[in-house]
């Protein structure tokens, strides 16, 4: 919480309302409470909820709804890719400042933000079982539109959850735990589904792949649920018309200029990482000729994932303790910057690996300190989840703007070598102005 009034000196002592009495599922701190230095358990049942939405998020885009695509037709794969996750996109980068927006404003005995995770992941299990009855171009997206718009709806509550709770010393740390929990997810979730994609042919192959990821979202998410940890709030607040609610969604950049120039850093940076995840598959199977190009991308993506885990740990500390966040911030969009020069001139397996390696180790860097920076520079008022929300956008509209950048070069380019050295050439420069307009943000170092 980032109310300058509510210290730990003016909080008021932990409370029930009068018609509530404590249960073994019901929230136990007011978020007026003192803000807290985190436990382990408490910080690995966060890393758990991010781990399970994070499989069922990336296995699709970088795998399952690639091979679907695939499926449907060979000869308009990516078009038909680009369209998908563009609409799942749209929906993601809307999701999460509405559904935070609303926690924020949730008054229960559970939580404000607890019944949204659950609620998330309960709609976004029913969406997933469309995904595997989906197979025409406009079915597909559809049941991707729900899914994004489910799984955002838990990760803007459970991403709004420390601001609610942590001292603001302790946040490149929770960043650490959050980015590895985000990677070991996109990792187990790709090898889940490629096993699976594996050992069973065709069709059957990505249902059953779905139906893993479900159960893997279940068990990750419900050690935070039955935990009860989330704050509630003491008194409902005062309402507001639709008008009002959507029109505090603008944030000023002549009043929030630190907010703004950290949010367009991150489009920056998000847009060509993106970019190179959602295009791996096919750069893999039209550019190098990978004899199996899902196994390809599942061994990229466990090297990427595990130097950014333990990269993401190391920086979130060392952050805290340094202070130099805009000097990481650059470092990691130079890092990034030379894996995608890499994939961009150094077309063959081993550079690609190099290139996964750099990708990794520059993204381990930037989550961590990202998550530090963007809780100093939120506006200072207790819609965190909101706010947040409105960063987050800065994550999905990528997702958005990929497949525009992609598509054209891609597919208008007639040689698929000189098309992805383009593509991945032009993410170079998007990587380094992303790390170069963090020198922008005046209230951090």
């Amino acid at each position: 919480m980032n109310n300058p009034e509510l210290t730990p000196a003016t909080r008021g002592p932990r409370r029930w309302p009068r018609s509530w009495t404590p249960g073994i599922f019901h929230a136990k701190t007011e978020t007026i409470a003192p803000l807290e230095f985190p436990v382990t358990k408490w910080k690995f049942a966060l890393l758990l909820t991010q781990v399970g939405i994070y499989a069922c998020l990336f296995a699709p885009i970088q795998l399952l709804i690639g091979m679907q695509a695939s499926m449907i037709t060979r000869d308009y794969k990516e078009m038909v890719l680009s369209v998908v996750t563009g609409c799942g996109a749209f929906m993601a980068m809307f999701a999460t400042p509405i559904f935070g927006a609303l926690s924020d404003r949730t008054y229960s005995k559970y939580g404000r933000r607890a019944p949204w995770v659950l609620g998330g992941v309960l709609f976004g299990i029913f969406a997933m079982m469309g995904l595997t009855l989906s197979w025409s171009p406009w079915a597909l997206a559809g049941s991707w539109v729900l899914v994004q718009g489910a799984l955002n709806a838990s990760f803007i509550a459970i991403n709004a959850i420390p601001n609610d709770s942590v001292r603001v010393e302790y946040r490149g740390e929770m960043g650490g735990w959050l980015g590895a929990g985000q990677n070991l997810g996109a990792l187990l979730g790709v090898g889940l589904a490629t096993l699976c994609t594996s050992l069973v042919d065709g069709y059957q192959g990505i249902v059953v792949a779905y139906v893993i990821l479900a159960l893997l979202l279940t068990v990750c998410v419900a050690p935070y649920l039955l935990k009860s940890n989330d704050r509630f709030l003491g008194a409902r607040r005062d309402p507001i018309t639709v008008t009002q609610f959507f029109r505090r969604f603008w944030i000023p950049p002549h009043k929030y200029p630190d907010f703004i120039w950290t949010w367009l850093s991150r489009l920056f940076m998000f847009t060509a990482f993106m970019t190179i995840a959602l295009y791996l598959l096919y750069y893999l199977e039209d550019v190098l000729h990978y004899p199996n190009p899902a196994t390809g991308v599942l061994i990229l993506s466990t090297i990427y994932a595990v130097l950014t885990m333990i990269t993401s740990f190391i920086i979130g500390f060392v952050a805290d303790y340094l202070m130099k966040y805009r000097r990481l911030i650059f470092i990691s969009s130079v890092i990034m910057g030379i894996g995608s020069l890499i994939l961009a001139f150094l077309q063959t397996w081993t550079w690609t690996i190099f290139a996964a390696v750099f990708i990794g180790i520059g993204h381990g860097i930037f989550i961590a300190v990202s998550f530090a920076i963007t809780t100093r520079v939120l506006p200072p008022t207790d819609d965190s989840g909101r706010d947040l929300g409105v960063f987050n956008m800065s994550a999905t509209f990528p997702q958005v703007l990929s497949p525009i950048f992609g598509v054209p070069v891609i597919v208008l380019i007639a040689s698929y070598s000189m098309g992805y050295t383009v593509l991945f050439g032009a993410m170079t420069v998007m990587f380094l102005i992303g790390g170069l307009m963090i020198y922008k943000v005046k209230s951090v170092e």
